[in-house]
């Protein structure tokens, strides 16, 4: 065993070649290496003489040299510093590696004079702005074709910003990109906004010099005017009175109508009327009419009914189908829609909703004829205890590993 001896750090020390070698407990690495088996003897001496165990020498960085290894040597000089000031190259220089190279940004983007009613979809927008370093939360305004953008980068959302704002899309209307500030919201941002087509005067009228100029207005019909949406419904009135398709619509206590007049501020007008009789005529049968004047009320009225008359259906298919009974491929309903134009309700035109509940599972066990007594097969999932793959071998032939 060799005898050492451990030098503390701080105990001023100086060589002595009549003693045993000295090991050093220090840092060990490339900046002092030569610092580790040293065989270099030291003996105690007297506290005026204190000297550093730890001579690290970094070196001057002027006089360094070009890399760790020169040409036919090993080792760089100890007086050379291992490091070299190499020129940040980098595109995002000054910005911290891996990190977020930006704050957050938010941003409205919403369509202006848009020629129809326009939707934005969430997925097409996650793929429109990962092109400017991505979002980190993306809220669509249900009624309207707008969405607050939060970007991770505010760079590059400063870049979309400018990109996109201002862009004409044909037959759709103008985009428009603008930046959030603190305290800023997607509903004034809107407030400011022309979301509709105006109708401007077909000729420009131009008044002579020195007289009184006449006042055109834009009348914008799209938000003023008066709407009215008839909901037909279709084939929901076989099983009357055993199911009530009204008191299904209107909820205990009239509850569904008043939650949807209550989220529309009660700007909107609605009303059940007809008999509940498939042979009735259209415009005697059960129906539904909603009417109003400001636009954004009217959208969402329309399409909290569209779920609820979906509801409805859902749960007339699986009163029919519990029963054993065939649904007819009509069941569902129909939008017929209206609007005012100089004093006078004009027919804008049906839409048919896609009927969904007829391709639902059915919620409740159906009907089973009386021939129909088999139970059914135990599948392997169902079981309660594990299935052995492969045949287990007997106890016999089973042997102990030691």
């Amino acid at each position: 065993m060799t005898n050492h001896v451990y030098a503390s750090d701080n105990v001023g020390v100086i060589p002595d070649p009549n003693v045993f070698p000295v090991m050093f407990t220090g840092p060990i690495g490339p900046s002092c290496a030569h610092f580790h088996g040293i065989p270099t003897p030291f003996l105690p001496v007297a506290p005026n003489a204190l000297v550093a165990p730890y001579q690290i020498n970094f070196g001057d960085y002027r006089s360094s040299v070009e890399g760790w290894k020169e040409k036919d040597i090993q080792r760089r000089p100890v007086a050379s510093s291992y490091r070299k000031i190499v020129p940040d190259t980098r595109l995002d220089r000054g910005r911290p590696y891996g990190a977020t190279v930006g704050a957050p940004l938010r941003a409205a983007l919403f369509i202006e004079y848009a020629r129809a009613d326009f939707r934005l979809v969430e997925s097409d927008l996650e793929e429109l702005f990962s092109y400017f370093g991505g979002t980190s939360r993306i809220y669509i305004k249900r009624y309207a074709a707008a969405a607050e953008i939060t970007f991770t980068d505010g760079a590059q959302g400063r870049a979309a910003i400018e990109e996109l704002n201002g862009l004409n899309i044909p037959n759709v209307g103008t985009l428009r990109c603008v930046e959030l500030h603190n305290g800023d919201t997607l509903e004034r941002a809107l407030a400011k906004a022309h979301l509709h087509e105006q109708r401007q005067p077909s000729r420009p009228y131009h008044a002579p010099r020195g007289s009184d100029a006449r006042q055109t207005h834009s009348t914008n019909i799209d938000t003023k005017c008066k709407r009215v949406t008839r909901l037909e419904l279709i084939d929901l009135f076989t099983y009357e009175p055993e199911f009530n398709v009204a008191a299904n619509i209107l909820g205990p206590n009239n509850s569904n109508i008043k939650y949807i007049m209550r989220n529309c501020g009660g700007k909107v007008d609605i009303e059940i009327t007809g008999k509940p009789l498939n042979s009735a005529p259209v415009c005697d049968r059960l129906h539904i009419s909603m009417s109003s004047r400001e636009y954004h009320a009217y959208l969402k009225a329309l399409d909290m009914l569209e779920d609820l008359l979906t509801t409805v259906c859902e749960k007339f298919v699986d009163f029919v189908r519990s029963r054993g009974k065939v649904v007819s491929n009509v069941v569902g309903f129909k939008r017929h829609e209206y609007q005012e134009i100089n004093g006078n309700l004009e027919y804008k035109g049906a839409t048919e909703k896609w009927k969904s509940w007829l391709h639902k599972r059915c919620s409740t066990p159906p009907y089973r004829n009386a021939h129909d007594t088999r139970l059914p097969s135990k599948r392997v999932n169902d079981r309660s205890r594990g299935i052995y793959r492969v045949t287990p071998l007997p106890k016999s032939n089973m042997r102990s590993v030691r």
